[in-house]
């Protein structure tokens, strides 16, 4: 996983602000087909354990990755250059 993230930056092409702001997405509100969700408010699980396996394992650290924060986690956590934002994130 280091490797295939280690040359993103060298890779990356930027455009302009002015260039980004007319690529925008545009979606018509008044045709836009929108769907109604099954369940709205509260749901409550009484009988649900604290911190089953499954979420456990889904957990991601997607979000070191995408602030460019690099290292191994949870010594990321420590980092003189970055533990401050990385502990921020986490």
């Amino acid at each position: 996983m280091r490797k295939s993230y280690s040359g993103v930056k060298a890779h990356t092409q930027y455009v302009t602000l002015g260039e980004a702001r007319k690529n925008h997405l545009l979606i018509d509100w008044k045709e836009a087909i929108i769907q109604k969700p099954g369940f709205t408010g509260i749901k409550a699980y009484d009988d649900f354990p604290a911190c089953p396996k499954s979420v456990r394992i889904s957990i991601g650290y997607s979000c070191f990755i995408v602030w460019q924060l690099r290292g191994k986690f949870p010594e990321l956590l420590d980092d003189p250059k970055v533990g401050k934002e990385a502990r921020k994130l986490f």
